[in-house]
């Protein structure tokens, strides 16, 4: 598990909700407590400023979505696992799992600014895993009942993954997380 720099542990800290400061207890919730959101990277560069800056840029639409499944969710998680998908689109399948964290709060407006005028919204993220590359390959038998049983890696920028298969990818980016039985 990839622990952040000490200056960025500490700006995480500050403004982060007591539920959040123990990186073992996104392992130690039951699964009915976490949402999983899977968003994109538009590139590896925004990637790696998100992940040392602790702040995911957002589309206007996407930024939506999320503030919604955030509101509902009042006493878990939402785990965002952040995609890149290949460069030439035209081949599906194609991209790499780059990491995921733990969605916070909005960004501030100095947070946003950074990631310059594309992005109009930002949300701070505790990153449990970052700066990975695990191919879509290594979860091609995962599908999103979420999105008509397609595979998890077609499912479109800010939408969910159903619990069972987003639960089991997070497995496979860091075999640490644990998370227990939702029926139990």
């Amino acid at each position: 598990m990839a622990l952040p720099s000490t200056a960025l542990s500490t700006t995480l800290m500050r403004g982060l909700p007591a539920r959040f400061r123990d990186l073992e207890a996104l392992a130690k919730k039951s699964a009915s407590d976490i949402n999983i959101v899977l968003c994109r990277a538009p590139s590896a560069e925004v990637a790696q400023q998100a992940f040392d800056l602790g702040v995911w840029p957002l589309h206007k639409q996407t930024a939506r979505k999320l503030w919604e499944i955030m509101a509902a969710q009042s006493r878990g998680f939402v785990v965002l696992v952040i995609a890149l998908p290949a460069s030439d689109y035209s081949t599906t399948g194609r991209g790499h799992y780059l990491g995921y964290g733990v969605a916070v709060c909005p960004a501030e407006a100095d947070e946003v600014g950074a990631f310059g005028n594309g992005f109009p919204e930002a949300c701070r993220v505790h990153w449990i895993t970052k700066d990975i590359k695990v191919p879509y390959s290594a979860a091609s038998r995962l599908v999103n009942g979420m999105n008509n049983n397609y595979r998890i890696e077609l499912t479109r920028d800010g939408f969910e993954v159903d619990i069972e298969n987003g639960t089991k990818l997070l497995q496979i980016l860091s075999p640490r997380f644990e998370a227990r039985d939702a029926r139990g």
